[in-house]
């Protein structure tokens, strides 16, 4: 009975552990500056600070609305999956010979949590400014999405004053925790097609990641297949596409000269212009046709046969413009 109680509750203990850490974004709720308040702000604390397991990573603690500052003194605390490698003091004036600081003399040493101390003996720092720098390498081990909290505490309101003559004012504040949010590299799976490409536009396909996000990737556009049939108009021939049946490669029909009607390409046979009788041929048999046609005053010609000299009426000057064609053949 003790065994099975005992199974049961490791099997509850790496059920919880492994549920508290999210395999998908989660969004936090980030905190925001107060006016009338020097503001203590650990990057992350107002946004979030991505960086990957393995990495890096530079967190600043910025003062912002920051009235006048000489002395701040406090406990930060990190995850146990940070290891701090370095830190800076970058409100340190080069040229305040009054300034004292508390610096780690062996980082192997510091653990999870450090006393950042600084003060001025006589001068005071005002306006936004970066407090400090801290330098973190991220455990291999912390897992995507994970957050890496960097939390801090003032044990004692004297901690945070700014020099005031003879005096030292203690200075209203707001701490403001912050940390690294682990970040997630996306490995997505197969493509769908959403969208399928045509010829002449591009398709929409998505692909997923295994925590939910989704992305669109462009389909390029197919282009025009040429098939290996030929059509033809009046004018022109072509290979319809495969796909949509549009024109490829359209080309103006080939004669040899003007008394030649059939395309060397497609084989299409043309109306020669002037052969009014529609025999494959220009004589003087449609110069009579054409002369009867006016004569009768008939109707339905093709302006293109029978207007002749192209000035867009069919009279006796086409006539007289088709016998001299005729002659000169």
């Amino acid at each position: 009975m003790k065994r099975i109680l005992s199974f049961v509750l490791a099997a509850a203990i790496v059920t919880v552990l492994f549920a508290a850490v999210p395999t998908t974004a989660v969004e936090r709720e980030y905190a925001t500056v107060e006016t009338g308040k020097l503001n203590i702000v650990v990057d992350g604390g107002l946004a979030k600070n991505e960086v990957k397991a393995g990495e890096t990573a530079q967190v600043k603690i910025s003062l912002v609305n920051n009235p006048g500052i000489s002395s701040i003194l406090i406990r930060l605390s990190w995850s146990s999956k940070l290891t701090l490698t370095n830190l800076t003091y970058d409100i340190v004036d080069p040229a305040d010979t009054q300034v004292m600081i508390n610096t780690p003399k062996n980082y192997s040493e510091v653990g999870t949590s450090f006393k950042l101390n600084w003060m001025t003996a006589d001068s005071v720092i005002t306006g936004d400014c970066t407090y400090a720098t801290l330098t973190f390498t991220v455990s291999d081990t912390a897992e995507d999405f994970e957050f890496l909290p960097i939390t801090g505490t003032i044990d004692d309101a004297d901690d945070i004053f700014v020099n005031d003559g003879d005096d030292c004012v203690n200075v209203p504040y707001k701490f403001i925790a912050g940390g690294i949010d682990v970040k997630h590299e996306h490995v997505f799976g197969e493509l769908t097609t959403v969208t399928p490409a045509t010829c002449t536009e591009d398709g929409v396909a998505e692909h997923s990641c295994s925590c939910g996000y989704k992305e669109n990737v462009a389909i390029p556009a197919l282009g025009h297949q040429a098939g290996e049939t030929v059509e033809h108009d009046d004018h022109e021939h072509w290979h319809p596409c495969t796909r949509c049946g549009a024109k490829v490669n359209c080309e103006a029909h080939v004669y040899d000269d003007n008394t030649d009607n059939t395309c060397n390409v497609c084989g299409f046979v043309r109306t020669l212009k002037g052969d009014t009788n529609y025999d494959g041929k220009i004589n003087n048999k449609d110069i009579v046709t054409l002369f009867r046609y006016i004569s009768t005053d008939g109707t339905g010609a093709d302006p293109f046969v029978f207007d002749f000299n192209e000035d867009e009426k069919i009279n006796n000057k086409d006539v007289v413009a088709l016998f001299r064609y005729v002659s000169s053949l």
